[in-house]
């Protein structure tokens, strides 16, 4: 059975554009690795689970803010407990990594504080 994890639909974007390649889940999840179903409500993605890491809510850092599409550990932490009002450091959380399932076809894009930036890359 292949993997459904549930997004916020205005998370769509920043999945497709490269910007969030992680989602942090409250508790320890058992996800396998490979193909599974991004599920926004109004739309799907199809994407490859790459990984997946467990930590206490207390170490989450910059790095993980990041690649979840977060400016900052604060901005991340601010959704969390938005999400999970009752968590505290000591909570385990499962942070899961993804790329898109046909990310090879897409252009390399980036974002820079004022704007994003598509480069067309060449594939060999």
């Amino acid at each position: 059975m292949t993997n459904i994890i549930k997004l916020y639909p205005g998370y769509y974007l920043p999945v497709i554009t490269g910007k969030k390649r992680s989602t942090i889940r409250k508790g320890l999840k058992n996800y396998r690795l490979g193909d599974a179903t991004l599920d926004f409500d109004d739309r799907v993605l199809e994407i490859y689970i790459t990984a997946l890491i467990s930590k206490p809510y207390g170490l989450l850092d910059t790095e993980d803010a990041i690649e979840d599409g977060f400016e900052s550990l604060g901005d991340l932490q601010s959704i969390i407990k938005s999400i999970y009002p009752d968590i505290d450091d000591s909570n385990e959380m499962t942070i899961v990594f993804f790329r898109l399932r046909n990310e090879e076809y897409l252009p390399f894009c980036s974002y820079s504080k004022s704007k994003l930036v598509v480069e067309e890359e060449e594939v060999a």
